[in-house]
This record gives C-alpha cells, sequence and structure tokens, in this order.
C-alpha cells in the first residue's frame, strides 16, 4: 500500500479490527466521519479472528519460523549477588 493509496484527509484512525475497534470503525462511519481502520496483520478480527484451514495453517507456520529464529538468540540477565547466592544453594553453579 502506498500514500496515494491512503483516503485524505480522514475524520478518525481507528487502529485493531477485534470487535470493539471495528464497532468503533463502524459506528463513526456510520455518523458520517471519514475512518481509517488498520492493523498490523494481514487478517481482520484480532486475538477472535476466524481462519479457514490454510490461512490457520500459513500462520501456524509463521509463528513457528519466527520461533525457531529466536531460539537461536542468547538472553543475557543481569543477576544480583543475592540471586547468584540463590542459585548457588539450589545447586546451579554455572550462572
Amino acid at each position: 500500500m502506498t500514500e496515494e493509496d491512503l483516503p485524505s484527509p480522514v475524520d478518525a484512525l481507528v487502529v485493531g479490527t477485534a470487535f470493539a475497534e471495528a464497532a468503533v470503525a463502524a459506528a463513526l462511519a456510520r455518523a458520517g466521519d471519514r475512518v481509517l481502520h488498520v492493523d498490523r496483520n494481514a487478517y481482520y478480527g484480532g486475538s477472535g479472528a476466524g481462519f479457514s484451514l490454510g490461512k490457520l495453517q500459513a500462520w501456524a507456520a509463521e509463528r513457528t519460523e519466527r520461533a525457531e529464529s529466536r531460539a537461536d538468540e542468547e538472553v543475557g540477565v543481569q543477576l544480583t549477588a543475592a540471586d547468584r547466592a540463590a542459585l548457588a544453594a539450589e545447586g546451579f553453579s554455572d550462572v
């Protein structure tokens, strides 16, 4: 989508496509406001979205791919001396 594809000017920007956001966007549009309704996802409906089987499989594959790419990242945690002592007392010596 390019900037030319977006309506201009708009009266309201509604971010998110869950039920509440969709209801607000619909009410504003029905009242005559020019509404730009956007979502970061490629699907409509927020956490209550419904998918076809193919779309569900694609969504799950994308999530798995992201999780696997993050699994290789190292995570650093700063521990206090008290945390280290407590972990050492429990037998965790390589922290």
